[in-house]
């Protein structure tokens, strides 16, 4: 499983306080203990978000892996 600073997954670095997504890209992120390949992060998009909630998730996901 991938790792970031220290031996914490990386979805908990991401999403535990300080919510980097939520606080830093106001992307709403839940993270999620995997029973099989270990902890994830959900994105959970709806009807209403547009092309460019979109692209800012993208961007936002980048600048995590950059960081992280």
């Amino acid at each position: 499983m991938a790792t970031g600073r220290g031996a914490r997954p990386l979805p908990t670095l991401i999403c535990e306080g300080p919510d980097y997504l939520t606080n830093e890209w106001g992307v709403f992120t839940v993270r999620r203990g995997g029973v099989a390949k270990g902890e994830v992060i959900r994105v959970t998009p709806a009807l209403y978000n547009t092309p460019q909630d979109s692209d800012l998730l993208a961007r936002a996901l980048k600048a995590a892996a950059r960081r992280f």
